[in-house]
């Protein structure tokens, strides 16, 4: 599709929201208005409900709003701004390791670290100097094979070589698509009061072996990997709940960047919570054993609830180690991630004002033309009434909203 056409688009779909918001208001309609005069958007849209598209980002959703007004995607204008930067351009910015745009759900692959990772070049280190997202998932675009009022559908062939030099042939498909009201209640098992807006909408994301040779788990696999980047604040908070059982290892992996203190994570019940103020970088991960497909944070300040669901797969149960090390078993990684921006470093500037949720596919021995899915549902929901929320926290992350932030003070 044409620039142009996609601007018309993202124009006129802004004029109809506006009509219902008043624009000095309207966060959701400043965002786009930027984004559009450094790239092509897509808004698509489901009643009162839009997200806002970048092609040129991967297909990356940058950020979302439940009724025209509220912006849910944390968005680097700095970065966007600035584009890409390469070379003696990039010295001492962040753009030296990866462009964070920003954006509320995006496609990455995995593993990361390791000897099979995607993120360092063999034989450097396992540190922040040489780490670097691959421009295949960083800065080249997708290309849009389709798109209508509520849904696109983005592709992209590349070569890739992981750590240890096995290069991988592969095809990327990723569809975008906005939920109506009653296909949310759905997901959520209930039904939601006038007085909640919200917006839910799926990527459904699949990687295929162009290649002519069957992956191996001896010289490394690829997962799909979604993160999502959320404004951060003091009464933010990530929270997700695990299975119990004292026979499924440990609740939660807070190991990434060195141990989290007990005062940014805590274990409440069958639920994990992590600050999410961006004051700390810190990351942490829930095994496939420990997983129940299901995410979230709840933000206390602005009343806005964040789910995140996925289609947990049967009987897989080889997952991508990401650690920054050469490691013993490369293929037991976490199936969701959480991370909370800070200094890499003291004294040493970060990303960003954000926190990200994670979620990862298995890995697997893929033959020649086999292909390998990942579909995930976010879910935001904002109300003035508690209860509401309580509820619904309650419901699917094992703890009430007011619990959350009441063990987080």
């Amino acid at each position: 599709m044409k620039r142009m056409a996609v601007l018309v688009m993202a124009s006129a779909l802004l004029a109809g929201l506006a009509a219902c918001e008043d624009s000095s208001e309207s966060r959701f309609e400043s965002d786009v208005a930027f984004l559009s005069s450094h790239n092509s958007v897509l808004v698509l849209k489901n009643g009162k409900s839009a997200v806002a598209v970048v092609p040129e980002y991967q297909g990356r959703v940058m950020t979302s709003t439940s009724d025209g007004s509220n912006s849910f995607g944390w968005i680097n204008r700095e970065a966007v701004a600035a584009g890409v930067l390469e070379g003696e351009a990039a010295r001492g910015k962040t753009q030296a390791h990866m462009h964070p745009f920003g954006g509320e759900e995006r496609f990455w692959i995995g593993p990361e670290g390791g000897q099979f990772g995607f993120y360092f070049k063999g034989p450097d280190p396992f540190d922040f100097e040489h780490w670097k997202t691959p421009p295949q998932i960083d800065t080249e675009p997708f290309k849009v094979e389709e798109s209508g009022s509520d849904y696109a559908k983005f592709s992209r062939d590349f070569k890739i070589k992981n750590y240890s030099g096995k290069e991988f042939s592969v095809r990327v498909d990723r569809e975008i698509r906005v939920l109506d009201r009653s296909e949310v209640e759905k997901i959520l098992g209930m039904k939601l009061p006038e007085n909640a807006s919200v917006v839910g909408y799926y990527s459904d994301n699949k990687i295929t072996n162009t290649g002519s040779e069957k992956w191996s788990r001896d010289t490394g696999l690829m997962s799909i990997w979604i993160l999502g980047m959320y404004n951060s604040g003091e009464s933010a908070t990530i929270a997700i709940p695990v299975k119990g059982g004292d026979d499924l290892g440990p609740k939660v992996r807070d190991d990434y960047f060195g141990k989290i203190s007990s005062d940014r994570l805590k274990i409440v019940g069958d639920t994990i919570l992590l600050k999410a103020d961006s004051k700390s970088r810190g990351k942490i991960g829930i095994t496939p054993l420990r997983s129940r497909g299901t995410a979230g944070s709840y933000d206390a300040g602005d009343g806005s609830l964040t789910l995140l669901f996925y289609e947990k797969p049967k009987g897989e149960n080889l997952y991508v180690n990401s650690l920054w090390e050469h490691q013993k078993n490369p293929y037991d990684g976490d199936e969701i991630n959480a991370y909370n921006d800070g200094p890499a470093a003291p004294g040493m500037a970060q990303m960003g004002a954000f926190y990200e949720i994670e979620s990862s596919s298995p890995a697997k021995e893929l033959g020649a033309g086999e292909s390998l899915s990942h579909r995930q549902y976010t879910v935001h929901i904002s109300s003035k009434d508690k209860a509401v929320l309580n509820k619904i926290a309650e419901n699917k992350l094992g703890i009430s909203a007011d619990s959350i932030a009441e063990n987080m003070k």
